[in-house]
């Protein structure tokens, strides 16, 4: 229907995929059909949707902008020589039926859906592309009779239900999609589709054939998901799923049969920082960077008229830089990482720990065969996630003779972890992940296989790093200080308080649907300002303002720029909402947003993008700590201290902690109150600290970081295994935030479940001696609720009394 661009959205300087039909907008039917795409999925907002950002006419041509889909299609990835496994077949599956349970809540049916309009991003999440043929359930259009009767067909032959070939519209509904998405098991199942021949031949089969049966076309296929897929593609809509919520629930039920976790493994591929490469500001930094986002909408209050504005920003927006019809397709090789493949059954660790190997590994593919011999398995750098079986194995790097891998065969069995590194030339030092330092070791000082896990520390970790703190002396530089200095995150401030959830930091988080917005009408005196952790070279800066219907835009304000944190000069000014600063070089510690005239709204930011040297790095996890000293209102400086240190340690306390679908909290309370003989404590996202206990010791900003993470681990039963939840909290502190590592304990009475501080030098050594995601790990059954004794065992291959042990005798002297 149309041909997919890679563009640039000149607004916020972002790469976006932008759709062209193969028509202009002089056809109205073929324009209200694609029109009606981009208002569809524009009312879509889930991770296995295509986000839509905009549409509009350009030159005569309608067009959607849309987020850029890094990945491959599914079609690509079915091949009848080479079957998909099971498990993941069902997975994907079940996130496709995830957001068309989403879609169909919406009232939205796809009606073409087809593995070629479904991508796979690098960790194997499928997200649903192209819908063209969408249309809402109450919907009903004459134009679409009067197509079908002329001959036209709504849909894509092989994965038409029967009442799309009918062309029975009053029918067509959320069953339509079941059925197709049946069609798409059964083809991930089998290699092929249901039914062959002609055009004719097909439309016939699907009216009149019987259901066919997976296991007569491929007789190794599961009969678990055969049924599933068997059971969607029913002729009559009464007799599929009632809905993609119960193809779900039927795929966990097969997942749990099998004893497969429903993404149990997490698959993780992480940017390593090599000391060569790395700027002195990149452990605060975030990384990866999010996806590219944009919205163009008009803006009230204009100087221009909404039609000049829109016409103006679409005729600047877009420069097209290549062409690919139907999808676009962008493979990324990330430098230095490891790809973590795994199952319940295992885990595979394919680490590339040389810059050097990058080049050489770009095109490549490591292939895993079996003990019979065949190829089972192919990696390319790109992907992210897949599943292996148990057994015995044979691993061989194709594409560079100068690449060799640590080892040529293994052998994985349930709960066992194995590692193979991908090396250039003899072996070089390893990267020691838990300290993130280069730590030079023989082979014999390095970790037996039996205590080998899967070394694969979250992306997110490397957004910041413990401080070491000075000697808490006087005339020295504090915890605090050194960690308010360091950081490589911007500092947002501003005149105007934050009106509900909209908090300051998300002016600077990338997603084009958070915002700031102040709780008042701003004035001319007020600001917004930016302030980065060292000067910056700024190349480019776009802001824009306004929210995300278009009310509240700043139409009349000044954008601008500091070397020194204090003066500040014109650099740009707000037209029609947005601002922009193009082609300067000089040095910028802080760019600051006011408006030029008293305002009768609240000031609102919708996004901030900024491209500088060194880059500026987006919130990943945005929060706001509020500060109440009713009690104390002598401590507000102190206190302001505090919850700033809070917010810069908040990044790395959210990626020590992080789990699937974390959402940490966005606004944390910190409240000075009569205490003198408590300390601290955290409940409902509010921190409590007795004023005289800080006002005793001022130093002791560690105690209000500790409380911190409790807020983020938010866990529902945090009483049951309190020494563990305390000492993760403590690991958090002392090991990440202050570098007082060095625990005077008693190898006689150190016991791992003592908490606190003892509790989290257990968790050091076992982190450091068996399984670098330890704490990330427990966290994440914590937050789950499925903590168990016996998660040490699976987590490192030993009980935790024998880790309490080696530990305790790694105390002695």
């Amino acid at each position: 229907m149309g041909a997919v661009y890679l563009a640039i959205d000149s607004t916020l300087e972002r790469e976006v995929a932008l759709k062209l039909p193969f028509f202009d907008a002089s056809d109205s039917q073929k324009t209200e059909r694609f029109v009606r795409e981009a208002k569809s999925v524009a009312a879509l907002d889930h991770p296995n949707i295509c986000t839509i950002f905009d549409t509009g006419v350009l030159d005569g041509r309608p067009f959607i902008s849309m987020k850029l889909i890094q990945g491959t299609p599914l079609d690509s990835e079915i091949a009848h020589e080479k079957l998909m496994p099971p498990a993941r077949a069902a997975e994907i599956v079940r996130a496709m039926a995830l957001g068309l349970d989403h879609a169909h809540r919406k009232g939205i049916v796809h009606r073409d859906l087809k593995p070629g309009n479904v991508m796979l991003l690098p960790n194997d999440v499928p997200v649903i592309m192209d819908f063209g043929l969408a249309k809402r359930v109450t919907e009903v259009n004459p134009n679409e009779a009067k197509l079908t009767k002329e001959g036209g067909i709504l849909g894509t032959p092989s994965y038409m239900s029967p009442e799309q070939v009918r062309g029975d519209l009053a029918s067509i509904g959320p069953a339509t999609d079941i059925y197709a998405i049946g069609v798409i098991l059964f083809e991930m199942l089998t290699g092929k589709t249901p039914y062959s021949g002609t055009l004719i031949g097909v439309l016939s089969q699907i009216l009149t054939a019987p259901v066919p049966i997976v296991s007569e076309f491929q007789s190794e296929a599961d009969k678990a998901l055969s049924t599933i897929a068997e059971t969607a593609m029913a002729k009559d809509p009464a007799a599929r799923f009632s809905s993609m919520k119960t193809i779900v629930e039927a795929i966990d039920g097969y997942l749990k049969q099998s004893q497969i976790g429903v993404s149990d493994i997490d698959v993780v591929i992480v940017e390593k920082n090599f000391p060569v490469m790395q700027d002195p500001f990149d452990q605060f930094s975030e990384s990866p960077k999010p996806e590219p986002k944009s919205r163009s909408t008009p803006h009230r209050n204009s100087r221009k008229s909404n039609k000049s504005i829109e016409k103006d920003r679409i005729r600047s927006r877009w420069w097209l830089i290549a062409a690919i019809t139907g999808c676009l397709l962008i493979g990324s090789l990330l430098v230095g990482t490891l790809m973590r493949s795994g199952s319940p059954s295992g885990t595979l660790v394919i680490e590339i720990d040389e810059p050097a190997v990058e080049a050489k590994v770009k095109n490549g593919i490591l292939v895993l065969t079996g003990g019979d011999g065949k190829e089972k398995y192919r990696f390319v750098p790109e992907e992210r996630r897949k599943k292996i079986d148990t057994g015995n194995y044979k691993i061989r790097f194709e594409g560079s003779e100068e690449l060799k891998l640590s080892k040529s065969e293994f052998t994985i069995n349930k709960n066992e972890t194995i590692r193979v590194t991908v090396e250039s030339g003899p072996a070089k030092s390893e990267i020691d992940l838990v300290q993130g330092v280069t730590a030079a070791k023989t082979p014999d000082q390095r970790v037996s296989p039996k205590q080998e896990m899967a070394a694969v520390p979250s992306a997110p970790k490397q957004e910041a790093a413990a401080v070491a703190p000075a000697p808490k002396q006087e005339g020295q530089v504090t915890p605090a200080q050194a960690a308010i200095r360091n950081t490589h995150l911007v500092k947002i401030d501003s005149s105007l308080p934050t009106a509900g959830g909209q908090i300051r930091q998300f002016a600077f988080d990338a997603e084009p649907n958070t915002f700031f917005a102040s709780n008042r009408n701003a004035t001319k005196e007020d600001y917004v300002i930016l302030t980065f952790g060292e000067s910056v070279k700024l190349a480019s800066v776009n802001v824009l303002t306004g929210r995300p219907n278009g009310m509240d835009s700043l139409d009349a304000g000044l954008l601008e720029v500091s070397s020194d944190g204090s003066k500040f000069e014109q650099a740009g000014v707000f037209d029609g909402g947005v601002a922009k600063i193009i082609g300067m070089s000089r040095s910028t510690i802080a760019i600051r947003i006011r408006p030029s005239e008293d305002m009768k709204h609240p000031l609102v930011i919708r996004e901030i993008a900024i491209d500088s040297n060194p880059q500026v790095r987006t919130f990943r996890y945005p929060v706001e700590f509020s500060l109440d000293v009713t009690a104390a209102p002598g401590m507000r400086e102190w206190g302001e201290q505090a919850i700033k240190i809070c917010e810069t340690q908040y990044p790395m306390i959210c990626s020590e902690l992080a789990s699937k679908e974390f959402k940490p909290a966005t606004q944390i309370r910190f409240v000075l109150k009569n205490d003198p003989n408590g300390l601290a404590s955290s409940e409902g996202g509010i921190i409590t600290g007795s004023f005289q206990y800080f006002r005793a010791h001022p130093n002791d900003f560690g105690v209000v970081v500790h409380e911190a993470v409790h807020c983020v681990q938010n866990y529902r039963n945090k009483k049951l295994h309190g020494w563990l939840v305390e000492g993760i909290a403590d690991y958090i502190r002392f090991w990440k935030y202050e570098s007082q590592n060095a625990v005077d304990l008693s190898p006689e009475k150190a016991r791992y479940d003592a908490g606190y501080k003892t509790t989290a030098s257990f968790l050091a050594y076992v982190a450091k001696n068996y399984n670098p995601t330890l704490v990330m790990d427990l966290n994440t059954h914590l937050r789950m609720n499925t903590y168990s004794p016996d998660v040490w065992k699976r987590l490192t291959g030993k009980s935790v009394e024998e880790l309490n042990q080696n530990w305790r005798r790694s105390l002695v002297p």
